[in-house]
């Protein structure tokens, strides 16, 4: 019997809030309802939601090279609008999530097969972790109406072409995955 969990990546305060950095232009009003949406369609349906929040030390260095989610602080936070239905929530400062020892290691033991991908980056941590997923074996779907990118369409084709290429499948959250 397969076992879905739903990853929403990354929808930390820092993407979205007015004191978020100019290169941060995601719709977050969108892209919120319609993860709020596939939240409870998925919750619905027996998935398991994880939440997944890239976080880094808060170093001079950090501060220096990214200048956000930073450990502690409230851009590192979840988006207050964002429906939170588990505890089960992880902080990453890699791309992939499964190149993270505990997070790949609870992934693993509760027996997830399959994933649907959604939130912030498309054509970064989304793009690494639906590739990782699909090094262990996982079907991996990508909900591209769930997903916010910052990049240009050249770049975003790209990454729904790796996407396909890993064998990901590419899906809007109404549709039947």
């Amino acid at each position: 019997m397969s076992k879905t969990a739903l990853l929403v990546m990354e929808m930390q305060n820092d993407y979205f809030w007015e004191k978020r950095q100019p290169k941060f232009t995601y719709d977050g009003e969108t892209l919120l309802q319609n993860i709020n949406a596939a939240i409870g369609r998925y919750q619905a349906e027996g998935c398991d939601v994880i939440y997944i929040q890239q976080v880094f030390p808060d170093t001079p260095t950090n501060q220096l090279v990214f200048g956000f989610n930073m450990t502690g602080t409230e851009g590192a936070a979840l988006h207050p609008a964002l429906k939170i239905v588990s505890g089960f929530r992880f902080e990453k400062n890699i791309a992939d999530i499964f190149q993270d020892e505990k997070i790949r290691a609870f992934l693993t033991e509760k027996g997830y097969d399959s994933y649907l991908l959604c939130g912030v980056d498309l054509c970064g941590g989304i793009l690494a972790t639906a590739k990782g997923a699909r090094e262990t074996g996982a079907a991996v779907t990508v909900l591209t109406d769930c997903c916010g990118t910052r990049f240009d369409a050249r770049k975003t084709g790209e990454a729904k072409a790796a996407l396909r290429m890993c064998g990901a499948m590419l899906a809007q959250q109404g549709e039947s995955v």
